[in-house]
């Protein structure tokens, strides 16, 4: 399993894994305007034996000490074998190494698997945004993470 930028080269495999996992995925092109923006840590994994075929990714979006997770996804046949925990570990490393201090995130009221993911990660419950997801109409649970230093 390798760790690494993303491409734009991946884009189109990245995309897949959005439709993949979220009702509102988000296009190529969005995904390409993110993989060039400074201000986000934009991270892929792939299994060693096929380094440009993206099988999880994550966004960052960070400003100033603080940031958002904006996206994570893993394919769902590699669900709950430790890549996304794997790859927030970096992702916190990386956050780490540009002074982030604190991570947010909205996760569905009802993803209460995904809920378990982030708290196991050291997010903690903080606020509850209502209405927030327009498509399939749901409150957003929002979670904050403590970057140690």
């Amino acid at each position: 399993m390798m760790i690494s930028k993303a491409k734009q080269t991946q884009c189109r495999e990245i995309a897949a894994l959005e439709r993949e996992n979220f009702p509102d995925a988000w296009s190529e092109v969005f995904l390409a305007r993110k993989i060039e923006d400074e201000s986000v840590i934009f991270l892929t994994v792939c299994a060693a034996e096929n380094p440009d075929a993206p099988i999880a990714y994550c966004i960052l979006q960070t400003l100033g000490t603080e940031a958002e997770l904006l996206r994570i996804a893993v394919k769902k046949s590699g669900q709950g074998s430790g890549i996304g925990r794997a790859l927030l570990t970096e992702l916190f490393q990386q956050a780490k190494e540009q002074n982030i201090q604190k991570i947010f995130l909205e996760v569905r009221a009802s993803n209460e698997k995904a809920t378990r993911f982030y708290e196991r990660s050291g997010f903690q419950k903080t606020g509850l945004r209502k209405n927030y997801y327009k498509q399939d109409p749901e409150d957003a649970v929002l979670m904050t993470k403590e970057v140690s230093t």
